[in-house]
């Protein structure tokens, strides 16, 4: 990586002559114009070598992020029907539960979701085990800052058939999101009317990875 820094730094001070009207380097001086020509023709090609190295940089370093936990028995209350409740499993764990990978994106187990660095698009993916002490059919959505705007290409659906049996259902989509935006799941129950029914988490993994710039 030597040369990609030396290379940086000339491209830093060929910009910082230019701004500051700073005459030529006299091994430039001397030379005859058309050579003159051929050696900034060569820094701006340095320059944009630089700007591409570093864009390649940045693509493969990637951006993304991760909170997942496990063997836990989280239960969320839910009083009412079509009503989303956030998935607080992380912050309220008792089993296995960490902020996973990242760059670029800040994993926050305390409030139950990822902080955006970088505008995008987003690939949002999560995945539950869950289980439910009735019958009951429940929807689960990707949303953004607190709840503020959802997301229904992330939308997703199991049907507790069993009493108190796990089953797993998981969902994502392409998401666009702004730097400093959070991403939370939600769940909500689609039936029992007014009658309160509890959905107990047994795992959960929410995970963000940007794949393409903003528009």
């Amino acid at each position: 990586m030597a040369h990609i820094e030396k290379l940086a730094q000339t491209v830093k001070y060929n910009e910082w002559r230019v701004d500051r009207k700073v005459k030529l380097p006299e091994y430039m001086e001397d030379l005859p114009k058309n050579s003159r020509d051929l050696v900034i023709a060569l820094e701006d090609r340095d320059r944009a070598i630089v700007t591409r190295i570093n864009w390649l940089i940045d693509r493969a370093a990637g951006w993304f992020g991760e909170i997942w936990c496990e063997g836990q028995d989280f239960d969320i209350v839910m009083a009412a029907e079509d009503t989303y409740y956030q998935c607080t499993v992380w912050s309220n764990a008792s089993g296995d539960c960490s902020n996973g990978e990242y760059h670029g994106a800040t994993p926050d187990i305390t409030n139950d979701h990822i902080v955006i660095e970088k505008d995008g698009k987003y690939y949002v993916r999560w995945h539950v085990a869950a289980y439910s002490g009735n019958k009951t059919e429940y929807e689960f959505e990707v949303f953004k800052n607190n709840g503020a705007t959802g997301f229904p290409q992330t939308e997703n659906y199991r049907t507790t058939a069993t009493a108190s049996a796990v089953g797993a259902v998981s969902g994502g989509g392409i998401c666009s999101l702004n730097e400093d935006d959070t991403v939370e799941l939600f769940a909500e129950r689609k039936d029992g009317g007014g009658v309160s029914k509890t959905l107990t988490i047994r795992a959960a993994v929410l995970s963000v990875f940007r794949v393409g710039e903003p528009d």
